[in-house]
């Protein structure tokens, strides 16, 4: 099973203010929007709470629509819903986030921390997700 949710959101940071002016609503401790899309074939649902949680309605069966959760199903158009779907969850996260420099929250923390002191940001030499600091004057 692919999480396309963590592929987008990964190194995002939700700002909850511009959840609710997206679109969001806010119930039972969770932040909750829905949108219909391919001409209202399928609606994209997609839960923020402690976990990111998305899936995809076929509004026929009214069923999760579960080939786009699965690799091996490329058809074109299980993988035009998927680009679909993709799209809004960028758009969710182009409007709604920012950038963080790691996926985890205490790495991020410690960044800060170093910036705020040091005025220094990591540095990624491997192009991946391992990230060093440098003093300026070395």
């Amino acid at each position: 099973m692919i999480r396309i949710e963590d592929e987008i959101f990964l190194k995002k940071k939700f700002d909850f203010e511009k959840l609710k002016e997206f679109g969001f609503c806010f119930e039972n401790n969770t932040y909750i929007y829905s949108e219909d899309f391919m001409d209202g074939d399928f609606k994209a649902v997609i839960e923020i709470s402690d976990v990111l949680k998305g899936k995809v309605i076929d509004n026929f069966s009214n069923e999760e629509y579960m080939p786009l959760r699965i690799e091996s199903f490329d058809g074109e158009y299980v993988c035009k819903v998927r680009e679909a779907y993709k799209s809004i969850l960028k758009r969710i996260a182009d409007i709604c986030c920012t950038d963080v420099f790691f996926a985890n929250d205490q790495a991020n923390r410690i960044t800060n921390r170093i910036f705020q002191t040091y005025g220094v940001k990591p540095d990624f030499p491997w192009n991946d997700d391992n990230g060093v600091f440098r003093h300026l004057d070395t």
